[in-house]
């Protein structure tokens, strides 16, 4: 089933997407985030065919949260704590800086009037103390699962046990928040700048794009950041990953229509060492057009494919060129992190396509079965994109 853009079921799916708009670039970007972290909970990964019990690098609990960032003043202006810290220390999940008169002005509770302004912060808990939101504990997946409108995840796959219905941003923003790993061993990448950027942008010069905001990773990995104003940037937003070590990664973030908080929190990298691994892996591969090579200098896609529910990487999965498809080339990673089969996804979950178009959309085939999980991506000289494709019940 698809929606109003072409895009998935949200609630049976969950695929990221680089989409298309007519007359911007021939066929250019718009659904970046084809339906949302997928509410069907199938079976876990020991369960299900065509999946691996590999450990899951996205998931993660007990932990604690970067504040929210609303000092992205500009292009150029870098997240800050709302602890008055460098960015990236964080504090109690779910905390807000601001005063009441700050918020939507409506009470949650009741419904009326929000009570008069304080200068104390608020916390956005949700134990109904004084000085909290007065929410119940309520866990959500997608922001509609919140009367509050705004449901504060920093994971996908699996959906975040830790998620929680938050006051939404004031004034129509947009709170960018999320995890960035590594995408092989699931480290928490510490330290990494994410450039919050306009997807044409991003696309087009990944070296050079303007970001909106630029929140640092906490200890965990953890980002979060809130743009002053609303966006109204078109064709959506994508994370532009900077780290020691690895090159320029572009994540999706979110798509238009835009909520009050991003839709994809899962953002990822790629050792430099890595990749140029896999670069003369590929290279001796004779199927391979070498005039693609290495990557990230001549660009190239890499997609993760994952069970919905639990992370866990999916194997015996390939991806199928759409609408005739075009000239773009898939090898699919071994387990031993190095080497490539041209058949399909083994227990990494891991497609590296070569030369996709400005768009090229693919479908996930999972066990010869189609998911109904439509990847999108494109390819840019100077970065590597990274897709995740969630499938629910593989």
């Amino acid at each position: 089933m698809t929606d109003a853009r072409g895009c998935g079921d949200d609630t049976g799916m969950d695929s990221q997407y680089f989409g298309r708009r007519s007359g911007m670039l021939g066929a250019t970007l718009l659904c970046f985030a084809c339906g949302v972290p997928s509410v069907q909970i199938g079976a876990s990964a020991s369960e299900s065919s065509g999946t691996t019990t590999a450990p899951n690098p996205g998931s993660s609990s007990g932990r604690t949260s970067p504040p929210a960032d609303s000092s992205g003043t500009g292009p150029s202006a870098p997240a800050t704590s709302s602890s008055g810290g460098p960015p990236g220390t964080g504090t109690t999940r779910g905390v807000l800086t601001g005063t009441a008169s700050a918020s939507s002005g409506v009470d949650p509770t009741t419904g009326g009037p929000e009570p008069s302004s304080t200068t104390e912060p608020m916390e956005t808990g949700s134990t109904g103390e004084p000085g909290t939101t007065g929410l119940p504990p309520q866990g959500c997946v997608v922001h509609n699962d919140c009367g509050t409108a705004y449901c504060l995840s920093f994971q996908d796959a699996p959906p975040d046990p830790l998620a929680s219905c938050e006051l939404a941003p004031p004034g129509g923003q947009t709170r960018f928040t999320g995890t960035v790993l590594d995408l092989l061993d699931g480290t928490p990448l510490v330290g990494a700048t994410v450039r919050v950027t306009a997807a044409l942008q991003a696309i087009v010069n990944p070296a050079n794009a303007v970001p909106l905001i630029t929140p640092v990773t906490d200890g965990i990995g953890q980002f979060d950041g809130t743009p002053l104003a609303p966006l109204n940037e078109a064709l959506g937003i994508l994370g532009v990953v900077e780290q020691p070590g690895y090159p320029l990664s572009i994540n999706i973030l979110t798509r238009e229509p835009y909520e009050t908080g991003n839709e994809v929190h899962d953002a990822w990298g790629v050792s430099s060492a890595r990749l140029s691994g896999w670069s003369v892996s590929l290279a001796a591969d004779p199927g391979v057009p070498i005039q693609s090579l290495p990557l990230v200098t001549e660009g190239g896609s890499v997609v993760v494919i994952r069970d919905a529910a639990t992370g866990d990487r999916v194997d015996a999965a390939t991806l199928v060129p759409q609408f005739g498809g075009g000239s773009s080339t898939i090898r699919y990673l071994e387990p031993d992190e190095l080497t490539f089969n041209d058949l399909e996804t083994t227990s990494t979950g891991i497609a590296v396509i070569l030369d996709a178009g400005l768009p090229e959309d693919f479908e996930v085939i999972v066990g010869g079965v189609p998911t109904g999980v439509f990847v999108t991506t494109a390819d840019t000289e100077g970065a590597v994109v990274i897709t995740s494709a969630n499938i629910s019940n593989p």
